[in-house]
């Protein structure tokens, strides 16, 4: 857009000094302007005729010798004049315009770039932020990663310790059953010792009868 804007104001300087170039022109008189210097001759109507012969076609009626009107050729003349005037004025309102267009065009470029700058810095930030946001996210995933393992490895140890529960439980039924044995065994001893003791009994109440009877 820079460029388009050079080449505007490029064509708009072209197009001023041609502007200037026309009113330089014809801000002299129309005697200096058309008409023919009068020198050391004479300034006759046979010279204004051959003057304004090639004019003709523009005047509208040929230059007679006597006949011709100068007052009417300087009054197209200074009709044309006018209307170059007003198409030099035309040009000026529109070297205005050209100009206030650029201005815009260049408001325009510098609220682009204003805008263009904070999309960037926008851009930029958000930027930052994903890269944050990612970083955040992988250490989760490594904290995730890590509590997986730490689960795995406290499964692992809840299921060793419920096949040395299940062991000891059947380490404990083992010395309950030997226990109930041992139990068993003090009872069959027990009884054989109270089996003794009555006959130990018998014994010394036979000893003590048969003493009594020798006595």
């Amino acid at each position: 857009m820079t460029e388009e804007g050079s080449q505007q104001g490029s064509g708009r300087l072209g197009v001023a000094e041609e502007g200037s170039q026309a009113e330089s022109e014809w801000d002299s008189p129309p005697s200096q302007q058309m008409l023919p210097r009068a020198g050391s001759g004479e300034f006759g109507c046979s010279s204004l005729t051959r003057f304004l012969s090639p004019l003709s076609p523009y005047l509208g009626s040929p230059p007679e010798t006597g006949h011709f009107q100068l007052s009417s050729a300087v009054a197209q003349m200074a009709a044309a004049r006018a209307q170059l005037i007003a198409q030099h004025a035309e040009l000026g309102s529109t070297q205005l315009l050209l100009e206030e267009t650029e201005q815009r065009l260049a408001a325009a470029l510098r609220q682009l770039d204003e805008q263009t700058a904070q999309f960037k810095g926008m851009q930029q930030s958000a930027e930052e932020k994903l890269v944050e946001a990612q970083q955040r996210l992988d250490e989760q995933m490594s904290e995730l990663v890590n509590m997986q393992r730490e689960a795995a490895e406290l499964e692992e140890q809840f299921s060793n310790a419920l096949a040395a529960a299940a062991e000891a439980q059947g380490q404990a039924a083992e010395w309950q059953q030997q226990a109930e044995a041992a139990q068993a065994a003090a009872a069959q001893a027990n009884e054989l010792a109270a089996d003794r003791e009555q006959q130990l009994l018998a014994a010394n109440a036979a000893a003590a009868e048969a003493q009594g009877q020798a006595a």
